[in-house]
Order: structure tokens, then C-alpha cells, then sequence
């Protein structure tokens, strides 16, 4: 049998040098398992929670503290009075077009050249739920 490079011997010898001579992870015989002490991870738990949690709610909670002192919450009121606004033109917006495919459908009058009657409420309450269904 050819003999091994140097390289391949020095190789070899590493790897029996990093591995274990004997086997790991096997159950005692002689010995019961420890129990787990749940009394002390429960305190262990408790008491990094004492420290974790206003830790993390100061250095996320900062803006927040920041933007009500500085602004008085001027900046949330804004957007809750922009929320509103954008609901009511948009519950303008399907009304008129919930009047249009009324128009089309010719549930008015005005096609045949007669007056326009208005449209019963639940008419368009209909179309506007159809218009919730499709988009």
C-alpha cells in the first residue's frame, strides 16, 4: 500500500486529535435524571423580566412620550380627522356612482325623457353592498 502525503498524514492526525475517544450523550444506568427545578426558572424568569421589560419599553417608548409632550398628540388627532374625512368622500363617491349604474340600468325615468325620480334609499344601499362584494 502506497504511503500517505504529508499533507493527508497531517490531516488525519486533526481530525483523530478533535474527535472524542469515547462515547457522549448516553443515559446513566446507575444514576435517576436530576428533576427540572421549575421553582427557580420561574424566579429566574420573573426577575429578568423585572429588568427586561421597562428596559425595553423606555428605549422604544421614547418617540412616543416625545411626540405627546412636544406635540400634545396634535399629529394623531390629524390623522384620525383625515381618516374621517377620506370615509365620508368615499361614501360620497359610491353613492354617486351607485347612482350612475342606477341611471344605466334604467331604474329612472330621466332615459325615457320623463323626470328623474329619485332613488329609493335601499336601491342604493343594495348597490353599494354589491360594490363592497366586487372590490
Amino acid at each position: 500500500m502506497p504511503s500517505a502525503t504529508q499533507a493527508r498524514q497531517v490531516m488525519r492526525s486533526a481530525a483523530r486529535y478533535l474527535t472524542e475517544p469515547h462515547p457522549f450523550a448516553r443515559k446513566p444506568v446507575t444514576m435517576t435524571p436530576h428533576s427540572v427545578r421549575y421553582a427557580d426558572l420561574g424566579k429566574h424568569f420573573t426577575r429578568a423580566a423585572v429588568f427586561y421589560v421597562p428596559t425595553a419599553t423606555v428605549l422604544l417608548g421614547w418617540p412616543l412620550a416625545a411626540a405627546y409632550f412636544l406635540n400634545g398628540w396634535k399629529y394623531r388627532e390629524q390623522v384620525i380627522i383625515d381618516a374621517e374625512n377620506l370615509k365620508r368622500k368615499q361614501e360620497i363617491e359610491a353613492r354617486e356612482v351607485a347612482d350612475m349604474i342606477l341611471e344605466m340600468r334604467g331604474m329612472s325615468n330621466g332615459i325615457d325623457g320623463g323626470e328623474k325620480r329619485g332613488h329609493d334609499s335601499w336601491e342604493v344601499a343594495e348597490l353599494i353592498e354589491e360594490m363592497e362584494w366586487i372590490g
